[in-house]
């Protein structure tokens, strides 16, 4: 899955990696299965119509 998600700033796109990194997921964390990356600049371009 690929997610792209508009976030007001830095702080919140902090938080939410945050959360992936600490869920448990059995015996190890979430992020051990995922990738997570987080970009910064301009807004999404799509779906604004």
């Amino acid at each position: 899955s690929y997610i792209l998600a508009d976030v007001p700033d830095v702080a919140t796109a902090a938080e939410v990696c945050g959360i992936v990194r600490e869920t448990p997921v059995g015996e190890s964390r979430l992020w051990r299965y995922l990738r997570v990356e987080a970009r910064l600049g301009r807004p999404l371009f799509f779906g604004t119509r």
